[in-house]
């Protein structure tokens, strides 16, 4: 009798059960209200990025770059149990909902958590990634021009890209088919010296290497559209290799732009491909210079 009546104190003692959830929610609301407050302040999102989230990333970046977790991706691992978690959240809280008491009030402290803990998630976004696109844009610290190019321009190019495209063809490995067959493990490993020429033209690219991640659910990535992911949280580029093989090396360098500070999706796209046909990678030169003639040949 005395138990039940504390369980029924407990669910029906309004401060004492809705307070702390109050309370956990309320910092990852502030941080999200005061980005977007802050958010059109370039000066001081510049700021923010060169002191406090380019430095994490970079940490954790080297973090799950050490020893064996370089060779499998901590936020897919992540990822993974949140979904879990998501799934067995729910089973239990329908569960409560058939067979237990004060549904109502299992009911909104569940969703609670829930809405919470995505909360969470979005202020982390916002700050370590969000953040950077308010930042000033690699084309801006770089000078380059973005004002587009004339149709001879687009042409010689077009055509300079499928020559080299189709100079370097016969130099990557194929199979008795002729299709793109290099060894992952190959240009994976070759990633980390991806970057060295173009930095020297480029200095604000300058940064450590890590090796990029092949993804687990490659197959589902390629069943949602999604060739790579950059995730801040953890640092990590994660490269879908059920994508097409010759592409799959553009894909990591354009992934490695992300980790590198370059966040708008088309400047990530010149960067990578940049890397790719300065590198004197053979491998990644090809598959630069296939990516730059697919975007090159659309425009």
């Amino acid at each position: 009798m005395a138990q039940e009546l504390y369980k029924r104190a407990k669910i029906m003692s309004p401060t004492r059960r809705i307070l702390p959830h109050i309370l956990a929610a309320a910092l990852p609301i502030g941080l999200i209200v005061l980005y977007y407050i802050v958010r059109d302040n370039r000066e001081l999102m510049d700021w923010v990025n060169v002191h406090i989230t380019a430095p994490y990333r970079n940490g954790a970046a080297a973090v799950t770059a050490f020893g064996p977790f370089q060779f499998f991706s901590l936020a897919e691992i992540l990822i993974t149990l949140l979904v879990l978690w998501v799934v067995f959240y729910l089973l239990g809280m329908i569960v409560r909902l058939i067979r237990g008491p004060y549904r109502l009030a299992c009911l909104g402290r569940r969703l609670f958590v829930m809405a919470t803990v995505a909360l969470y998630l979005f202020a982390a976004y916002s700050w370590l990634w969000g953040g950077v696109y308010d930042a000033t844009s690699f084309s801006s610290i770089s000078g380059l021009a973005t004002e587009g190019v004339s149709v001879q321009q687009l042409t010689e190019t077009t055509e300079y890209f499928a020559q080299q495209a189709n100079r370097l063809s016969g130099e990557v490995q194929r199979d008795a088919d002729g299709r793109f067959n290099e060894e992952p493990d190959y240009y994976f490993t070759l990633s980390r010296g991806l970057y060295v020429n173009l930095e020297r033209e480029y200095p604000t690219l300058r940064g450590a290497a890590y090796r990029p991640k092949a993804m687990i659910y490659s197959k589902l990535m390629s069943a949602i559209g999604f060739t790579g992911v950059y995730i801040a949280l953890t640092g990590e580029t994660n490269i879908n290799t059920d994508a097409p093989g010759c592409l799959v090396p553009s894909t990591i360098a354009h992934e490695m732009a992300h980790q590198r500070g370059v966040a708008a999706e088309e400047e990530a796209n010149f960067v990578g491909i940049a890397a790719c046909i300065t590198s004197k990678i053979t491998v990644y030169e090809y598959s630069g210079y296939l990516a730059g003639l697919m975007y090159l040949s659309e425009a």
